[in-house]
């Protein structure tokens, strides 16, 4: 799932809401990257530095299916 967190409550509470980031001021979300597993776990949490830098979807496909395989493997024990 994808979260869009439109009253920037959850922004917020991660401290990614910014009225004065990469230049820029005027109140927005710091582009943000959280992968979470099905257990809950943060795997993955990348926050940008502008709003061009951002992990490429082939390098968020490799985290998700390592996330996936590594469940596989913890399944099959």
């Amino acid at each position: 799932p994808i979260l869009l967190d439109a009253d920037r409550g959850l922004t917020k509470t991660l401290g990614v809401f910014a009225t004065d980031w990469s230049g820029a001021k005027v109140d927005q979300d710091v582009p943000t990257m959280i992968v979470i597993d099905p257990d809950g776990v943060v795997q993955l949490k990348y926050f940008s530095q502008n709003t061009l830098d951002r992990p490429g979807v082939e390098y968020v496909a490799k985290v998700v299916n390592w996330i996936n395989e590594s469940r596989a493997v913890k399944e099959a024990r």
